[in-house]
Formats: structure tokens, sequence, C-alpha cells
């Protein structure tokens, strides 16, 4: 079961699954240096907007071109986002996969590279679903 120590921690377990309930009770428990990003899932139906609303919730600056090369670069620097450790929640996510699982699929493997660029700076870095 997905805990607190979990998104509070350095590792390459980084993607999680959770219901509602689990999900909404781990992240109360985060640090308040976490920054915590939130999408809502059943807006995506596409590329276009996924990136448009991963743009939106990291705040990326204006050099973010929509593309997935452009995505890696900039979870991998975050600088204008300072945090210890960062969680970015998908909230309705079975509605997301339904619509754009190619997208979502390739979402994750492009978290798994930034996750392993954190992980060596010793920052945690957690993409949750939440179903």
């Amino acid at each position: 079961m997905l805990t607190t120590q979990h998104l509070a921690a350095v590792s390459w377990e980084c993607v999680h699954f959770v219901d509602r309930a689990t999900g909404e009770g781990v992240l109360r428990g985060l640090s308040a240096t976490t920054s915590v990003l939130r999408v809502n899932g059943s807006v995506l139906d596409s590329k276009q907007t996924l990136m448009s609303a991963v743009g939106d919730a990291f705040r990326l600056p204006s050099y973010f071109a929509g593309n997935w090369d452009s995505l890696d670069e900039c979870l991998r620097d975050l600088e204008w986002l300072p945090a210890s450790a960062y969680v970015f929640v998908m909230g309705d996510a079975s509605t997301a996969w339904r619509r754009a699982a190619p997208e979502l699929g390739t979402l994750v493997e492009t978290w798994l590279g930034a996750a392993s660029s954190w992980a060596n700076k010793g920052v945690p870095f957690h993409l949750l679903f939440v179903w």
C-alpha cells in the first residue's frame, strides 16, 4: 500500500496507481516543502491537452515547446519551481487512460527519465494516477 513515506523517498518506484481515498490520504501527510501539482485527467484526450495540462500544472516556462523532448528537458530542470520533492497527481486517471492511453504511456516513459535525473540529486519525484 502506498504511504506518505513512499512519496517522500527517492525511489525508482515513482509511478503509482491508487484510489482517491488512498491518494488524498498520503498527500495530506507530505511535507510543506513538497510541491504537489495536480491535473484533472477527465480533460485529457490528446497529446495537446496533456501537454497543456502538464505545462499549466508545472508552470512551465515560455520556451516549453509542447513536445516530448521539451517536456523531458523541463521536468529535469524545474529551477522556477524549487521544492524538496515533487508529486504530480492526475485525478480521474481512469478517464484519461481510456481517452489518451498512448500519450499517458509516453508521459510515464518521460517521467521515469526525469525521475532518474532527480534521484541522482536526491530529490523524490513521483507521479500519482488517482482512480
